[in-house]
């Protein structure tokens, strides 16, 4: 159930994008507009995780859910009934609301389940391998649908997975909130002073600024520079869910079996060394495998070293791990926006811009993990022992 609260950004992002040039001719809307359909819930999406973390944190974590699915719900089937592009905008921004409480709590939740850092990492592993489904089936429903139905049931189709979500939330989540007093200043002071916030918070953004400026760059990359038909295209979009899905499965089999900070420390370096490659290989020889696997390279770094970089900060946090999990979810959402941006605002060659671009992120990684490495005397602490299955 937490696993499709964390699929729902981008179950809804990437559902709409086969029909964007369809709406935009049922509605008489230049293509420029409907842009900012996508637009509209990434910005929402990235900054409602600052207010709406810590406020689970205060009210509980079902409030918040239960909230924000009814809001996601509601504004899906208003996207439905749309007959303007602007109210289509917006309500997208309601959307993308509603889904980034699903979200924060969904890592919140396994934060508060955890009795240890194993145990959390194992939790977060497991979100993460659910949510990377999302990229591989989304697309592939919204050209069905099209297919079949007309593109107002892409977001009918939004709008009846939230109405089940918030059904099942409301019948078999309990709340686990340990609901913190105080004003929102004090505890992000709180946050923002521990030890290991802003490098960790530093790791998961530049991870995913380097990662989101491959994945816009792409059909550049591989199409127009590289002449790969849009099969192929799709094939290695395939390759890179898919190595996304196993570095988080990898992860999940291994938290509970040894030390979950050589996990983190392993996907930095396996996302440091893609980083390098991506660089070398895309600015003085790029060639579709070698884009193809440095890309999925990169994917399997960075689904080894998140779950362990969210257990380590939210198992810090303890009470305001929801503050903990907006800071890092807006941190890491607007640094992917933001990839993306450059990746299609910087001219030259595009495999060498990417390859630039995937450098800093891999060199920004490994900046945030030395500065949230702990002293050598507070190493051991966090080498808990996993907890037994029980």
């Amino acid at each position: 159930m937490l696993g499709a609260l964390m699929m729902l950004p981008p179950l809804s992002i990437d559902i709409s994008l086969p029909g964007l040039p369809r709406i935009a001719h049922a509605l008489g809307a230049p293509p420029a507009l409907l842009q900012w359909t996508l637009s509209a819930f990434v910005l929402a999406f990235g900054l409602g995780q600052l207010v709406l973390g810590p406020l689970s944190d205060r009210i509980g974590r079902r409030p918040v859910v239960l909230g924000g699915l009814l809001l996601f719900t509601a504004a899906g089937i208003g996207c439905s009934f749309a007959a303007d592009a602007r109210i289509l905008v917006a309500l997208r921004l309601f959307q993308g609301i509603g889904a980034c409480a699903g979200t924060v709590c969904a890592r919140a939740i396994a934060q508060d389940l955890s009795h240890d850092r194993a145990g959390a990492t194992f939790r977060q592993a497991v979100l993460q391998a659910v949510n990377s489904l999302a990229p591989i089936l989304a697309p592939l429903l919204g050209a069905l649908i099209l297919i079949i139905l007309e593109w107002r049931w892409l977001y009918g189709l939004l709008a009846i997975v939230g109405a089940v979500l918030t059904a099942l939330v409301a019948v078999y989540l309990p709340e686990t909130s340990p609901r913190v007093a105080g004003e929102f200043g004090a505890a992000y002071a709180r946050v923002l002073r521990l030890p290991r916030t802003a490098g960790l918070t530093l790791l998961i953004a530049a991870s995913f600024f380097g990662y989101f400026s491959l994945i816009t760059g792409s059909p550049f990359a591989l199409i127009e520079q590289l002449h790969v038909s849009s099969t192929w295209f799709a094939v290695a979009f395939a390759v890179n869910a898919c190595a996304f899905l196993i570095g988080a499965t990898i992860t999940g089999r291994l938290a509970r079996k040894i030390d979950p900070e050589w996990l983190l420390l392993t996907g930095v370096g396996v996302i440091v060394a893609a980083g390098g490659l991506i660089f070398a290989i895309d600015r003085y020889a790029p060639s579709v495998p070698g884009f193809v696997v440095t890309w999925a390279l990169l994917a399997l770094g960075i689904a080894l070293a998140l779950p362990g970089a969210f257990a380590a900060l939210l198992g810090g946090a303890k009470r305001d791990a929801g503050l903990a999990a907006g800071v890092a979810g807006a941190g890491q959402f607007l640094a992917g926006a933001l990839g993306s941006a450059l990746s299609g605002a910087l001219g030259g060659t595009p495999t060498s811009t990417l390859g630039l671009l995937a450098a800093i992120g891999a060199a920004g990684t490994a900046a945030g993990y030395l500065l949230s490495r702990p002293p050598l005397g507070q190493q051991r602490q966090l080498r808990e022992v996993p907890a037994e299955e029980t």
